[in-house]
């Protein structure tokens, strides 16, 4: 008898998407807000620790404007994480390893290779700028069995720019 059973639940309470095309800019962004993953026996693997709800568990923001002359591209990117917490007891690693572990037994698949060459110009002149900026508000990391916490790491107020 094949009996199944989900063992990952993921709960979320929205995924927002947003996106403006102006004349010529490009801005986009997206958001999700209040991600849990939890396992059958335990309450939460993955989740966010806002009290707020409605708060912005991650968001992107990307801008695409051309300078004055049209000869340039600028892109402008910002990754903004919120609070996360990620408690892991090593009884539901195990049992996630041995489910994928029996998926990957029994599903075979097949890869294709594409041999299709693409000619590139060479006379194709890219003058486009990237930055991106992230911060990281708040993460913490604990891993532990059933009854003894084993590791528990928390970081706060992460900033890079690129």
């Amino acid at each position: 008898m094949n009996k199944t059973q989900p063992f990952l639940h993921i709960s979320f309470v929205s995924i927002c998407f947003q996106s403006y095309l102006k004349a010529s800019d490009i801005e986009f962004e997206a958001s999700l807000n209040n991600l849990i993953i939890s396992h059958e026996k335990y309450p939460r693997i993955l989740s966010s620790f806002e009290d707020n709800i409605n708060s912005k568990l991650v968001s992107i923001q990307f801008q695409q404007i051309p300078s004055p002359r049209y000869d340039e591209i600028k892109n402008h990117v910002q990754l903004h994480f919120n609070k996360f917490l990620f408690e892991l007891k090593l009884e539901v690693f195990l049992s996630i390893i041995k489910f994928l572990d029996n998926f990957f037994k029994q599903w075979s698949t097949e890869f294709v290779t594409d041999k299709t060459t693409v000619n590139h110009s060479e006379n194709i002149v890219d003058r486009t700028t990237m930055e991106i900026q992230a911060d990281l508000q708040e993460f913490r990391v604990i891993i532990s069995t059933v009854n003894n916490p084993m590791f528990d790491v928390h970081v706060q107020g992460v900033k890079g720019k690129i």
